[in-house]
C-alpha cells in the first residue's frame, strides 16, 4: 500500500506543471568553432582556446596561444497588432556585436594560466517611439561580458583540474512611452550600470 501511495506521489508530481515566462536570449557565443558544431564537445575536445570559458581543466589539452573571435546578432522582426491593436504594426532591425578573446600560457608540463572576454547572455529590443508597442517598451537592452582568469593542473595523461575567477560587468538600459495624469505623454528611462 505504501509503494501505491508513493507511485501515485510521484506520478501526479510529475503531471504538475508551472508556466515560465522570459525574454531574452542566451549567447553562446563564445567560440565560431563551438557555434559550428553545435557546442558538442565544448571544453573537452582540446581544438579551441574557449575551453576557459567552458571547463578550465580542458587548457591542459592545447598549449600555449590566443584567438579571438567576432560574430554579429542580426535580429529582424516584424509585429502584428491583436486585441485593441489590430491592423497596426511594427517592425525593429538591428544588429549586436558579439567579440570574444582567449589566451593561455603553459607554464610547465603541469600548470597553464589563462583569461577571456566574452559575452554570456543578452537581451535587446528596439522600437520606434510613435510604435504601438512603444507603451511597453521601445528600447531593452541589458549586455553581460564576463572577465575570466583561469588555471589549470594536470594530474596525469587522463586528469586534469582546474578553477576559474569570473568577474561579470552588466549593463542595462529601458525606456518606454507613458502617459502621465492628465493625459500629457513622457518617457520612464531607467538605466543600470555596473
Amino acid at each position: 500500500m505504501r509503494k501505491l501511495y508513493l507511485t501515485t506521489a510521484l506520478g501526479l508530481t510529475c503531471l504538475w506543471s508551472v508556466s515560465a515566462f522570459a525574454s531574452g536570449y542566451q549567447l553562446n557565443e563564445y567560440s565560431i568553432t563551438n557555434l559550428g558544431r553545435s557546442f558538442a564537445g565544448a571544453g573537452v575536445v582540446g581544438d579551441d582556446y574557449s575551453a576557459i570559458a567552458y571547463n578550465p581543466a580542458g587548457m591542459t589539452l592545447k598549449k600555449s596561444g590566443a584567438q579571438v573571435s567576432f560574430t554579429v546578432a542580426e535580429v529582424a522582426s516584424e509585429m502584428k497588432g491583436q486585441g485593441d491593436s489590430v491592423g497596426k504594426q511594427t517592425d525593429m532591425d538591428f544588429g549586436v556585436p558579439l567579440p570574444s578573446a582567449y589566451a593561455q600560457y603553459q607554464i610547465n608540463d603541469k600548470w597553464f594560466v589563462g583569461g577571456g572576454i566574452y559575452a554570456p547572455y543578452g537581451l535587446a529590443t528596439k522600437y520606434k517611439k510613435d510604435s504601438y508597442i512603444a507603451d511597453s517598451a521601445r528600447e531593452s537592452t541589458l549586455e553581460v561580458i564576463d572577465y575570466n582568469l583561469s588555471t589549470a593542473y594536470k594530474l596525469n595523461s587522463q586528469w586534469s583540474v582546474g578553477a576559474s575567477f569570473i568577474a561579470r560587468y552588466i549593463y542595462g538600459h529601458m525606456t518606454n512611452n507613458m502617459t502621465i495624469t492628465g493625459g500629457f505623454p513622457a518617457e520612464s528611462d531607467f538605466e543600470l550600470d555596473g
